[in-house]
This record gives structure tokens, C-alpha cells and sequence, in this order.
């Protein structure tokens, strides 16, 4: 809670940024396609917003730009016009409240390994459900694409006079250890 941080406040370690990603929702989207698709050719449907959100310039260039299209474009633009923007402006006011904490902005491992086999099912009944293996390179790459663009605004803003924040890829610590991994 940001309102336990003051200036005696050293460390501060936060993930952010896949809530506006749509990360669950396109999860939900790319497991209820079937197993012989990928994903990333889906619609993008964009979140529940009310009125006075959807003018907002934040839903209107991510969201609202986002709508209909294919996930694999849709989910970059969202990252790069609303999680980057709502991870720097939680990072702003973290600062204003703790100004000698270090930050360290943690990244996202990668969600699966060996191609996501063991989330397809057999031959039988259930055999076209589950994730194809485009479907999980397509949700790996948008991780992976979320860590460089979190990682260039950290980057930006140690830039700009922050030498306190940093970024941390959990990248390979996590190798193997994703779904279907060991």
C-alpha cells in the first residue's frame, strides 16, 4: 500500500503492468481457442469501461484503438499505451512518497516451456482443446515484449535522473520452471 511508503522506505520490489496488458483475459481468450489455431489471429475485445473511460486518452489509444483487432497487434499496442504509461505513473507516485527507496520493477517469466505440450489434449473428445504451440509462442513473445518495454522506460527514466530504480528479468532464473517445464 502506498501509503505505508515514507522517506525512510529502502526498498521497494513491484511486478506490474500485465492487469493492463489484458494478460488474464487474453489467457482465457487463447485457452478457449482450439488446439489446432493460434491465438494471436483472435479479436481483441477490450475491456468493461464506463462512459467517462472510454474518453479517456489512456483507454481511447490502447483499448479503444485495440478493439476487433488481431491479439498479436492489439496486445503490443496495449502494452505500449497503457500498462508502460500506468507502470511509469505508479512508479511517479512510489517516488513521491518513498524518495529514498530504491524500486526494483520485477519482470514476468516466461509462462511456459517445451512447447506447451502438456496443455493440449490427447486424442479422444478433448482432443482439440488446449493451447497450440503458436498459441503459447504467441504468449511468451507478448511477456517477453512486456519485459523490453518495461525495461526501456526504466531505462528512460533512470535517464531522467532516477539512478534509484531498476529493472529485474526474471527471464532466465525461471528457465524450465514455466508450465510443462520441470
Amino acid at each position: 500500500d502506498i501509503d505505508d511508503l515514507d522517506e525512510n522506505t529502502t526498498l521497494v520490489t513491484l511486478t506490474i503492468g500485465g492487469n493492463d496488458a489484458r494478460f488474464g483475459p487474453v489467457m482465457a481468450r487463447c485457452m478457449l481457442a482450439t488446439a489446432a489455431t493460434n491465438c494471436a489471429s483472435n479479436s481483441f475485445k477490450p475491456p468493461n469501461a464506463t462512459a467517462d473511460e472510454q474518453r479517456t486518452d489512456r483507454w481511447l489509444t490502447g483499448y479503444g484503438n485495440a478493439a476487433g483487432d488481431p491479439l498479436d497487434e492489439a496486445i503490443p499496442l496495449i502494452i505500449d499505451n497503457v500498462a508502460v504509461e500506468g507502470a511509469a505513473n505508479a512508479i511517479g507516485a512510489i517516488r513521491a512518497s518513498a524518495p529514498n527507496a530504491k524500486i526494483v520493477i520485477l519482470g514476468y517469466p516466461r509462462l511456459f516451456e517445451n512447447q506447451g505440450s502438456c496443455v493440449r489434449s490427447g486424442p479422444g473428445v478433448l482432443s482439440p482443446f488446449g493451447l497450440s504451440a503458436g498459441s503459447v509462442a504467441f504468449l511468451n513473445e507478448m511477456g517477453d515484449y512486456m519485459n523490453t518495454q518495461l525495461n526501456a522506460m526504466v531505462t528512460q527514466m533512470v535517464q531522467n535522473g532516477d539512478p534509484k530504480l531498476v529493472f529485474a528479468d526474471p527471464t532466465a532464473a525461471f528457465a524450465g520452471r514455466g508450465v510443462c517445464g520441470t
